[in-house]
């Protein structure tokens, strides 16, 4: 278990958590929606009044398809669309607000080791040591599209990619020694070569000489973000990550969680406290617990339920959880249609919905009895194209009806 007593907040700003404010009063006011960088200036000054740690902004470069096998319901309702890369926005943003830091997500799927290297030490050069990099594999058709690829990697072998990727990424960033730069003028002596060294990797997926032509940063390399919850995903947090993401809710499943990572990380040589954990908490900031509420109220009413289905692949635990049990207690012509027309998922399977299943899965207190086998699992007719159907109809069975949960 972590010894750490330190209790670090992150402001989870992705796309897919700005999903259809534009609908609510008030939002954007003053700025053009995607503006410029006097708008995110405000957000991390805002974040450094309130003691935040990190503005973390996920991201990834596909424009989704999910529902209706087309893009007219992302550009239609605003649903995970657009999605603007933010790296130019985080020297901006830095400067604006002393002690923040800033997580950003590259991909080990499409970018190359040494570009990501290169880009990091100069961000982290930027921000004067405040940079993170939310490591990710990618899991989405459209994207791999986008970088030119018939047919998305399959699962394991991005996160083979994704190990060997990390590591070389090390390997760059420790190329240069700290005191490789001399800066002797009398002697016209610039460096010293000999603690500059070329890496000269030669693996299964990359081919990389070496060094970084850059000079160490202040923290040498980023901080490391990972959230992958598969046994992949969990074995690279344990080997490279400083920090993971969670979506557990619950106590014990939080518990299980932490007690799993530990185990992992033991079998990378590490200890707990070399890796923490970000839990994932949704808060509605207001006056009082009544009008938060009714602000929370507010804002699931500007959700269509196309648009609300449509980003099941990537919507929070707690959202999904209550849109489903709202959509099955209702009978009305237009919510039977959709349902009728698209997927909804409950499955244990979901990378972004593990949690979904924890109170489930923890109610047999013995945990060697404890089994997905029964677990309620919620599929309606399947029709037109889905990122995940490969993955989520690869592990799990489809259900008869939604109406027997």
């Amino acid at each position: 278990m972590s010894k750490s007593k330190s209790i670090h907040l992150a402001a989870d700003l992705s796309h897919y958590h700005t999903d259809y404010l534009w609908m609510l009063p008030g939002s954007w006011r003053g700025y053009s929606y995607y503006s410029g960088p006097e708008f995110y200036e405000d957000i991390a000054r805002t974040a450094a009044r309130g003691v935040m740690d990190m503005l973390f902004f996920g991201d990834s470069g596909g424009t989704p398809e999910d529902y209706g096998g087309n893009h007219h319901t992302a550009g239609r309702y605003g649903t995970k669309w657009p999605r603007h890369d933010m790296m130019p926005m985080i020297p901006c943003m830095s400067r604006g607000a002393e002690g923040v830091g800033f997580g950003i997500t590259m991909s080990t799927t499409y970018h190359h080791p040494f570009h990501i290297a290169r880009v990091f030490n100069g961000l982290d050069h930027v921000t004067k040591g405040r940079i993170a990099w939310n490591a990710v594999t990618s899991r989405s058709k459209n994207e791999a599209a986008n970088y030119g690829y018939k047919k998305m990697i399959e699962h394991d072998e991005r996160y083979d990619r994704a190990q060997e990727h990390l590591g070389i990424c090390l390997k760059l960033w420790d190329s240069i020694e700290p005191d490789a730069i001399v800066l002797d003028r009398e002697r016209r002596i610039f460096g010293d070569p000999s603690k500059v060294h070329l890496i000269n990797h030669e693996g299964e997926h990359y081919s990389v000489r070496g060094p970084l032509p850059a000079l160490p940063s202040p923290q040498r390399r980023p901080i490391i973000i990972q959230a992958g919850q598969s046994g992949p995903g969990m074995d690279l947090a344990a080997h490279y990550a400083d920090m993971q993401f969670s979506t557990r809710r619950t106590l014990p499943s939080m518990k299980e969680h932490r007690a799993r990572l530990d185990q992992k990380l033991a079998s990378f040589g590490r200890k707990p406290e070399d890796c923490g954990i970000l839990w994932s908490v949704r808060i509605q900031v207001a006056d009082s617990e009544e009008q938060a509420r009714a602000m929370a109220k507010e804002g699931k009413a500007v959700v269509w339920i196309d648009g609300g289905l449509h980003a099941t692949e990537v919507l929070g635990a707690q959202q999904l959880g209550e849109m489903v049990y709202q959509m099955v207690s209702r009978t009305d012509d237009e919510t039977m249609r959709v349902l009728n027309d698209c997927i909804i998922l409950f499955v244990h399977a979901n990378p972004d919905g593990n949690d979904l299943t924890a109170d489930w899965y923890m109610r047999n207190p013995v945990p060697e009895q404890r089994s997905m086998a029964n677990l309620p699992r919620l599929y309606q007719k399947y029709i037109g194209h889905d990122n995940n159907r490969e993955f989520f109809t690869s592990t799990q069975a489809e259900t008869e009806n939604i109406n027997r949960v």
